[in-house]
């Protein structure tokens, strides 16, 4: 579990809690229309892989998390931040030693319109 209650597995409402955090500390415009947008990376033995989960046209992203499955120590998430520009969630993950089995990472990008 994590320090904000959520479950690593639980992505989305954890995406939320945090979307929510960042409106209540004030983002500098107003608002509107969130999206919750999720996106796996396939699921094979590639020691290495990124996800990229892009917003829609006219949004810019405003928080995001990404996952690994199976969670095992073997594997570990790199990194989970916003794309460059504000465009998307970028989620990387590789192994830590080798695992050889089959696993995947998976992102969620919250996105929503911004006016000046």
């Amino acid at each position: 579990m994590l320090r904000n209650g959520c479950r690593p597995r639980s992505i989305v409402p954890c995406a939320r809690a945090l979307a929510l955090a960042a409106l209540a500390a004030g983002c500098g415009g107003t608002l509107s229309g969130l999206e919750y947008i999720t996106q796996l990376g396939p699921l094979d033995s590639n020691p290495d892989k990124l996800v990229f989960v892009p917003c829609p046209a006219g949004t810019k992203v405003t928080g995001g998390g990404a996952y690994i499955s199976p969670q095992i120590t073997k594997l570990a998430l790199i990194r989970s931040e916003p794309g460059t520009g504000g465009n998307g969630w970028i989620a990387h993950a590789g192994e830590v030693v080798p695992y050889g089995g089959d696993w995947q990472v998976g992102a969620t990008a919250i996105c929503t319109k911004v006016a000046p």
